[in-house]
């Protein structure tokens, strides 16, 4: 059993000599000197709602263990700025949320490698990027351990370059919009940490049914409620291999009854498939859908498309909508089964992948350092002039959990 700090008052902040003090244990030196100075920069960049959370976090036993993988990692803390918490609900000292309330948000919020403007694809494509927030099984992951090992699953998240230099984090309503520029953090120990900004705090994704409510996409649910499926909670159960669905727009149906295989046409139990599997090569082959067609999708200048081999096809006017089991491609039309062709429904995952296909992470693989463009504005509309602005670690800010941190040995 491991012994968990306790929690000094903020007020030890600006008392040297107690925090001085703390110096004098050096059983988890690395992890209390990564934090402390961590702590630190986010002090120095306003983002203090963060960093009490990760004091907040540090005293609990999944906070710990989350935070723990940090200073040996290279990842990406997406950081929403005090007033984004506010409007969020998150107000220190945060007695209204549980512990897995917290760390989820902070898992979630937590990317696996170096991203910044610099290493995302070219708008309006996306980026795909694995955070630490585990599921229970592969559904919506990128299949990544962060080093390429593979393995996950891991919760995504989806992003790409805005128009003046800034990263946006994409939701299904409201997208979190980043400062100009990364704070690049020299940290001491750890493979590299990068601490974006951003405006908003990322919900999680919806279910399905959230998600097609949300995004007025009501045709498609009432038929889906009115055929045999069972609606849209009987396709939100976690899969092994993961889920994509493709959904039409209320103008895409007509008043007739749409037939349960047209309706498996648009989704497949096999597969998570995001939109760097078909960008980065120009065409996505053969997905196996649930009624047993093979659906293809493809890029080009014009847009995103998917197609059967009969011709019958759509647009993908939104791409890249993470749900809870998987993900949702919005279409603009039905993809409706050719009089005469037989469909065998789909049960196995072997034709889902492709050969030579790669993970998502690897399209693009982040950086290990960030770029941005210069010249932009803040949310708040003050002005952070330069790609990138850096904090070096200095003070004392955060030195109060080093010997909290060190009494983590069992007894």
């Amino acid at each position: 059993m491991q012994i968990r700090f306790l929690l000094l008052p903020l007020l030890s902040f600006f008392l040297p000599t107690q925090a001085q003090e703390t110096l004098e244990c050096d059983d988890d030196v690395p992890l209390a000197t990564y934090l402390s100075a961590l702590l630190d920069s986010l002090f120095s960049a306003g983002l203090t709602t963060f960093e009490e959370l990760i004091v907040t976090l540090s005293s609990t036993d999944s906070g710990y263990e989350l935070l723990s993988t940090w200073p040996n990692s290279a990842i990406t803390l997406l950081v929403p700025t005090d007033s984004a918490f506010s409007s969020a609900g998150y107000i220190p000292p945060f007695t209204d949320k549980t512990e897995w309330e917290l760390t989820n948000l902070i898992a979630l919020h937590t990317l696996q490698g170096n991203w910044g403007y610099g290493s995302l694809p070219n708008s309006p494509l996306n980026g795909i990027a694995s955070s630490l927030l585990s599921l229970t099984s592969e559904s919506n992951s990128t299949r990544s351990n962060g080093d390429g090992s593979g393995g996950g699953p891991y919760q995504v998240v989806i992003m790409n370059q805005g128009q003046n230099g800034e990263v946006v984090v994409r939701s299904i309503l409201n997208n979190a919009t980043s400062w100009d520029g990364t704070v690049d953090v020299e940290n001491e120990g750890g493979n590299g940490l990068t601490v974006l900004p951003i405006d908003t705090v990322i919900p999680p994704p919806l279910s399905l049914s959230a998600a097609l409510t949300q995004l007025g996409l009501n045709k498609f649910a009432q038929a889906l409620n009115a055929s045999s499926i069972g609606g849209p909670q009987s396709l939100e159960t976690i899969t092994s291999n993961g889920f994509t669905i493709f959904a039409p727009v209320d103008s895409a149906f007509g008043d007739g009854k749409i037939s349960d295989t047209d309706l498996q046409n648009l989704y497949t139990t096999d597969y998570s498939l995001y939109s760097p599997f078909w960008y980065s090569s120009g065409t996505f082959s053969s997905l196996s859908m649930k009624s047993g067609q093979n659906l293809k999708v493809a890029y080009n200048w014009t847009g995103s498309y998917v197609e059967f081999d009969s011709g019958d096809g759509a647009t993908i006017l939104r791409s890249d909508i993470p749900i809870t089991n998987g993900v949702l491609h919005v279409i603009d039309h039905l993809l409706l089964t050719p009089a005469g062709t037989s469909s065998t429904p789909s049960s196995s995952s072997a034709s889902a992948t492709p050969s030579g296909v790669v993970d998502v992470q690897n399209h693009p693989a982040p950086s290990t350092s960030s770029s941005a463009a210069s010249n932009g504005s803040n949310s708040d509309g003050s002005n952070n002039s330069g790609a990138t602005k850096i904090i070096p670690f200095t003070g004392l800010l955060g030195i109060f959990i080093l010997c909290q941190m060190v009494l983590m040995s069992a007894l």
